[in-house]
This record gives C-alpha cells, structure tokens and sequence, in this order.
C-alpha cells in the first residue's frame, strides 16, 4: 500500500516537474532492504524472510515520506483539472 502511495505522489510530481522524487524511490526501496539482508540477516530461511519483509515497508515508509516532503511542505490537490498546492 506504502509502494502504491508512493507512485501516487511519483505522478504528482512528475506532474510538477519534480522528476528526482521519483527516480529516487526504487533507490530507497533497494538500500532499505540490502541494509536489512546486511545487518538483520538471521540464523535461518524464516529470519531473514521476517527481517526482509519488514524492510519491504520501511522503504514504503521512506519513499512516501520523500514523496510528502517533497511537494513542497503542504498539501497537493488535484481541483478541476489543475494542481493546486496550498502551503
């Protein structure tokens, strides 16, 4: 759901021709997990499915929380066709 949310706000603004958000957010995605396979690998197979698992939302997180950020501090919405972004 994080993922979806934030190829959401990847579209928005891309829309607003902020491109690096977006390009940026499989990069998060991937250095969330290799940090979770490097520090919380575990003694076996189910550990590190867990420790891989929760590190699929951590990115989710990340890249959401980006995606927030970046439309510039407020809200961005969508009225009648225009964007609108109140700060």
């Amino acid at each position: 759901m994080l993922i979806s949310l934030a190829a959401l706000l990847g579209g928005i603004l891309n829309s607003l021709n902020k491109f690096w958000v977006n390009a940026a957010a499989p990069i998060l995605l991937n250095l969330s997990m290799i940090a979770a396979l490097w520090f919380f690998h575990g003694a076996d197979a189910y550990a590190t499915a867990r420790a891989q698992a929760i590190s699929v939302t951590v990115g989710g997180v990340v890249s959401t929380t980006g995606g927030v950020v970046s439309t510039t501090g407020g809200v961005t919405t969508l009225m009648s066709g225009r964007v609108t972004v109140f700060i």
